[in-house]
């Protein structure tokens, strides 16, 4: 019999990978025990006098930044802002690019832009006027410190990582919205199975063998991909339609295949209509407290430059999910730092996504994935 050789690689990364975060794990019995195990082993850097570093997650955010921000005096925090600063000229240099320190900032009373070590006078400008931003932003260091703690707390276990997450740009939710709907001649597929022309296959390989290879391939991988999956089941490997969609990265714009995937679901190639239709509003509205991260990494400055600047209510980017709560796709750092400038905001300018009943979370983001690499968005490095 001949082997799916790729997606049996695959399926014996995921088992080794299981089996290694089985070994790494600590063997500590209660949840007091997982608390413990979950739990960092050292204070926060600031807290022990160090420094902080500006790509830190959020989720660790040390007990005492606010003060710290409120204080007025140079030290750790400031050092964190000046790296972010840093980090930023660096890759604008990389692109060609101009690069403005206090883009974020503009007209918030952040004129100075920290250089130097611990003492210069730049350093100490920058934290008198980041004192007094705070102040009018937040009112109190106690405000900040509890805002920043809830958005850390909304951050998932297990998140997504960017290498699997659509890369949809704010151009792009137009398209997206004609490929999400099956009323015309394109449209991905959204259910469980394709059906081309009346023929049905049960996952993306066997299609894609179907119209790239001969017959005696696709048979191959139809029997290769019950044996995976039938081996996938035995081993506890729970997985929502292995094969179903594109691999992350697959398709490629404007070649044979994507061309095939962005048709599917359409009713001349399904033969039905409404099937693969997802809801998409590129104009939607929502409460920022309604937005809910997947990543499970955030990083502290640039959520706190957001913050300064009081936020971004007209967002800009794409969500899943709903009636009420909503998945955010991108624009994680632009949601954090507006929960924490006003819990309160109505976020604008929301390109809302809701799957149709049936298709469940992982895969409408994969379907999403894999639309976006065939319009020629490849996925952003984790």
């Amino acid at each position: 019999m001949k082997v799916n050789k790729r997606m049996l690689s695959e399926a014996v990364r995921r088992v080794r990978k299981v089996l290694q975060e089985q070994d790494e794990a600590p063997a500590v019995a209660g949840a007091e025990g997982a608390a413990e195990a979950e739990a960092p082993q050292e204070e926060p850097a600031a807290e022990q006098g160090g420094a902080i570093p500006w790509n830190l997650n959020i989720a660790q955010a040390p007990a005492n930044l606010g003060e710290l921000i409120f204080s007025g005096q140079d030290g750790p925090h400031v050092q964190m802002f000046a790296d972010f600063y840093q980090s930023g000229a660096q890759a604008a240099a990389e692109a060609g690019e101009e690069f403005d320190a206090l883009q974020f900032v503009k007209g918030k009373g952040l004129k100075t832009d920290p250089r130097g070590e611990k003492g210069d006078p730049s350093r100490a400008q920058f934290a008198t006027e980041l004192a007094q931003v705070a102040a009018k932003q937040f009112g109190d260091a106690a405000t900040l410190q509890k805002r920043i703690g809830e958005v850390g707390a909304a951050l998932p276990e297990a998140g997504m990582a960017k290498s699997e997450m659509p890369a949809l740009e704010k151009g792009d939710v137009e398209t997206v919205a004609d490929y999400l709907d099956d009323s015309d001649e394109t449209a991905i597929e959204l259910t469980p199975k394709y059906t081309i022309k009346g023929k049905q296959f049960s996952s993306w390989e066997e299609l894609k063998a179907a119209l790239g290879g001969g017959k005696e391939e696709a048979a191959a991988n139809r029997k290769d991909e019950a044996v995976l999956r039938r081996w996938m089941k035995l081993a506890k490997l729970h997985e929502d339609n292995p094969a179903m969609y594109p691999k992350p990265g697959e398709l490629k714009k404007d070649t044979p295949l994507a061309k095939a995937y962005l048709s599917a679901g359409s009713k001349g190639i399904d033969g039905q209509k409404g099937d693969d239709k997802a809801a998409v509003n590129p104009n939607g509205t929502m409460a920022v407290s309604n937005m809910v991260p997947t990543q499970k990494n955030v990083q502290v400055a640039k959520s706190l430059m957001f913050a300064l600047s009081g936020g971004v209510p007209k967002f800009g980017g794409y969500v899943f999910g709903g009636p009420e709560k909503y998945k955010i796709l991108d624009g994680h750092h632009r949601w954090s730092g507006t929960y924490i400038a006003n819990p309160g905001t109505q976020m604008t300018n929301v390109y809302q996504m809701t799957a149709p009943k049936g298709i469940d979370s992982p895969d409408f983001l994969k379907a999403v994935t894999a639309l976006g690499n065939a319009i020629g968005r490849q996925q952003k490095k984790d």
